[in-house]
């Protein structure tokens, strides 16, 4: 079962989504930010990019923010809650999820399969090495494919 059962996202539209259905197939970022926290612009924009790499190649990725400071007009009004993004449609459903995968501090990433298991242990380190040329966006997504398959 989906860790993402009874819970909605509000998506790039606007619109809210049954989350489960949505990020059905895709590998799942779920980003913890503070908007004041500088290092959370960083890793926005190398999210970004890797977003942007991955649409280009056909690889189905999805981001979910999240905001560290319960206030989810500030994550709206921030850069972090625009765009492509998407984001949980109540603060009070994030909790479990910040329980479930231990993110208990801004800047926070874990990357998860569709059903929600973790499937990147150090996904920051991860994310900055593809920033720096290390691992290419599809490598990357690959690797975190085989992890998603070495769980089922």
């Amino acid at each position: 079962m989906s860790k993402f059962a009874d819970m909605e996202l509000v998506i790039d539209d606007g619109s809210t989504v049954d989350a489960a259905s949505h990020v059905q197939g895709k590998i799942v970022a779920l980003y913890l930010v503070d908007v004041d926290e500088a290092d959370c612009n960083t890793i926005a924009r190398n999210l970004n990019e890797l977003e942007d790499k991955l649409e280009v190649a056909g690889k189905p990725f999805e981001v979910i923010v999240m905001s560290a400071d319960r206030e989810e007009k500030r994550l709206i009004e921030s850069s972090f809650g625009m765009g492509q993004w998407s984001r949980f449609d109540s603060m009070t459903m994030i909790e479990p999820l910040l329980a479930e995968y231990n993110m208990l501090d801004a800047p926070a990433l874990r990357i998860v399969s569709s059903d929600g298991t973790e499937v990147a242990d150090f996904a920051v380190e991860e994310l900055q090495d593809f920033a720096n040329g290390g691992t290419s966006a599809t490598d990357l997504y690959e690797e975190w494919k085989a992890n998603e398959l070495m769980d089922d």
